[in-house]
C-alpha cells in the first residue's frame, strides 16, 4: 500500500539533487570565470603600471567585477543551503509572499478599475 508513496518521494528527492547538481556545476563555473577574471585584472593592472596614460581604471573595474561575483556566489550558496536545511520554513515564507503577491494584484486593479468608473461618470 505504501509503495506508490516511496517510489513518487524517491522520485521527487532524484529531481530535487538533479537541479542541486545542475546549480553546484553553474556555481563552480561562475567560481572559475570570476577567478580567471581576477588574475587578468591582476595581469592588467601591472602590466599597465608604468605607460602614460595608464587606463589602469579598467583593470581595477574587472577585479570589482570578479569580487562582486565570488560575493554574489557565496551569497546564493547561503541561501540554497538555508532552503535545503529548513525545506518547509521556505515553502511557508515563499506561500506567505505568494499571497501578499495576489492580495497587492487584486488591491491594484480594484483602484484602477475604481479610477477609470469614476472618470466615466465626469464625461
Amino acid at each position: 500500500m505504501l509503495v506508490p508513496a516511496v517510489a513518487s518521494a524517491q522520485s521527487t528527492l532524484t529531481t530535487i539533487s538533479g537541479i542541486a547538481g545542475i546549480f553546484n556545476v553553474f556555481v563552480g563555473v561562475m567560481l572559475v570565470l570570476s577567478i580567471i577574471m581576477w588574475v587578468s585584472g591582476m595581469i592588467l593592472w601591472a602590466v599597465r603600471l608604468g605607460t602614460y596614460p595608464t587606463n589602469r581604471d579598467e583593470a581595477i573595474k574587472i577585479l570589482e567585477y570578479a569580487v562582486v561575483v565570488v560575493f554574489v556566489l557565496d551569497v546564493l550558496l547561503g541561501v540554497v543551503e538555508f532552503v535545503q536545511r529548513h525545506t518547509q520554513t521556505t515553502l511557508s515564507i515563499l506561500g506567505f509572499l505568494v499571497v501578499i503577491v495576489i492580495i497587492a494584484i487584486v488591491v491594484q486593479s480594484g483602484m484602477l478599475a475604481a479610477s477609470s468608473h469614476k472618470d466615466e461618470k465626469e464625461e
